[in-house]
C-alpha cells in the first residue's frame, strides 16, 4: 500500500477507459497531489484470452520487459513512454469469470492533461494512448494539505443511537464502473492519529468508501503491536481494533460497517502505521453521508462526520 499523508484532489471521476473483447480497464481511484498522481486501475481479462493468449506487437514498450500484467505509463514531451511500476496489487482468478487485476501506480506530478499509455501484449491487447484530463497545477497545490494539518469534519456525538451490525453488501462490485462523488477529507484526528475518507465512489445503488487509518510515533507503535503480534509485549486494550471503527447513521440507528477488503502496513518509515479499508453502504437519500467514527486503540473517541456527496 502506498503511504499517503496528503489529501490531494480527485484527478479523474472514474469509469471504464478501455472496453475490448480481450480486456477492460477502468479507473477505481485517481488523486493528484503536489508529490505525484496516484492512479488505481482495475482490469478484467476474458477467460478465453487467459487460456489461449495471442500476442500484440510492441511499439512503445521495449522489446523485452519483466511485466506480466497490465503495463501503465505516460508520454513525455518527447513522445517517449515512461513506464511505471505497480506499487501494490491484487489478483483474482476464477474458472467461470474474468481474471481481475487491481493495481496502484504512482506517477510524477502531472497537470492539465496526460497521455496515459496502457499495454498488455501477452494477451493480445495493443498499446493504447488515452488522453486523460487532469486538474491544474493551482488546484493541486491548493489541495496539497497534510492530513495532520487539515481540518477535521467530525464533531462530538451529542445523541444516543441504536447500535446494529450492518448487513453485508455485495462482494463483487464493478468498482471501475463507478464515479467519485466526494473529495478526500479528514474525518477524525489527533496529533498522532487520523482517519481519512480517501474516496467515495457510487456504483449503482451503493457507495464504496475508502478509509485510511494512519498513526505515527508512539501511537503507531501501540497499534502495530496489535496489528503484528509477536513483535513485543501485548497491548493492554484487549479486543481493540487496529483500524478505525466506522458506522453509518440512518435515522436513530448506527450501523457498524464491516470491511470488504483492504491492506495494512508499516507506512512510510519507522513509527508509521497505515490501514486502508473498503466499506460498502447503500447510497443515502439527501446527498449526505452520515458517519460515526472512532479508533479507541489510537486514542480517538467517537465523533459524527457528515460528508456531502456530489451528483
Amino acid at each position: 500500500m502506498e503511504p499517503i499523508e496528503v489529501l490531494g484532489v480527485v484527478a479523474h471521476p472514474g469509469g471504464v477507459l478501455v472496453r475490448r473483447p480481450e480486456l477492460s480497464v477502468g479507473v477505481v481511484r485517481a488523486v493528484a497531489r503536489p508529490t505525484g498522481l496516484t492512479l488505481e486501475l482495475l482490469s478484467r481479462v476474458a477467460r478465453e484470452v487467459a487460456v489461449r493468449p495471442p500476442v500484440a506487437p510492441r511499439h512503445l514498450l521495449p522489446a523485452y520487459d519483466e511485466g506480466l500484467d497490465l503495463r501503465v505509463g505516460w508520454l513525455g514531451p518527447d513522445d517517449r513512454a515512461r513506464w511505471e511500476y505497480v506499487v501494490s496489487e491484487t489478483r483474482s482468478t476464477s474458472p467461470t469469470a474474468p481474471a481481475v487485476h487491481r493495481g496502484v501506480y504512482l506517477l510524477p506530478p502531472l497537470f492539465d492533461e496526460v497521455s496515459l499509455v496502457l499495454a498488455w501484449p501477452e494477451i493480445g491487447f495493443p498499446e493504447a494512448v488515452l488522453p486523460l484530463p487532469l486538474p491544474s497545477r493551482a488546484l493541486v497545490a491548493a489541495a496539497g494539505t497534510s492530513v495532520w494539518d487539515g481540518p477535521r469534519v467530525g464533531v462530538p456525538v451529542a445523541e444516543e443511537f441504536e447500535r446494529h451490525l450492518a448487513d453485508a453488501g455485495p462482494l463483487d462490485l464493478a468498482v471501475e464502473e463507478g464515479v467519485a462523488v466526494a473529495a478526500p477529507v479528514v474525518l477524525h484526528g489527533s496529533a498522532d492519529a487520523v482517519v481519512v475518507l480517501a474516496g467515495v465512489t457510487v456504483v449503482g445503488p451503493v457507495l464504496t468508501l475508502d478509509v485510511l487509518s494512519i498513526a505515527r510515533g508512539t501511537t503507531a507503535v501501540a497499534v502495530g503491536l496489535r496489528a503484528f503480534p509477536g513483535t513485543g509485549p501485548p497491548p493492554r486494550e484487549e479486543g481493540a481494533s487496529v483500524r478505525a471503527s466506522v458506522a453509518e447513521v440512518r435515522g436513530r440507528g448506527a450501523h457498524l460497517l464491516r470491511p470488504h477488503g483492504g491492506s495494512v502496513g508499516g507506512g512510510s518509515g519507522p513509527g508509521r502505521f497505515h490501514d486502508r479499508s473498503t466499506f460498502v453502504v447503500t447510497r443515502p437519500d439527501g446527498g449526505v453521508l452520515d458517519l460515526l467514527v472512532s479508533w479507541p486503540l489510537a486514542g480517538l473517541a467517537e465523533v459524527r462526520a457528515r460528508v456531502p456527496l456530489r451528483g
